[in-house]
């Protein structure tokens, strides 16, 4: 499913209305990919165990926010709120930081879409 999330993004992930694709596979990472037809019916998932499995999936999750972040959307500003809620909640020395580093990519962003709309 990650990978029909990536090709979606590299297809259309900079056109404007792509928001919900980034809001969609943020969804899917962050429950570790769980989804009913794959964990109930097929019995095909198992799910990432461990503490490496974590940081994995947090990197994922990381990763797919700063992509979006770096793009622009309609609805980048709710996708910029979420990602720093995100970082906070998972480690708040590190996520000031980290959304310190994203920030002027992010009003470059909002700059170009204001700008466009």
């Amino acid at each position: 499913m990650a990978k029909a999330y990536d090709f979606a993004l590299d297809k259309v992930g900079l056109d404007m209305n792509a928001f919900s694709i980034y809001a969609d596979y943020i969804s899917f990472l962050k429950t570790n990919g769980k989804s009913s037809i794959l964990s109930i019916h097929l019995c095909l998932f198992r799910p990432a165990v461990g503490q490496y499995a974590e940081n994995q999936r947090i990197s994922a999750v990381r990763k797919i926010y700063q992509r979006g972040v770096a793009t622009p959307m309609l609805n980048i500003e709710t996708l910029w709120q979420d990602y720093c809620n995100y970082e906070k909640s998972i480690n708040p020395t590190l996520a000031e930081k980290l959304i310190a580093e994203r920030n002027k990519e992010y009003q470059v962003q909002l700059l170009a879409v204001i700008t466009l709309q």
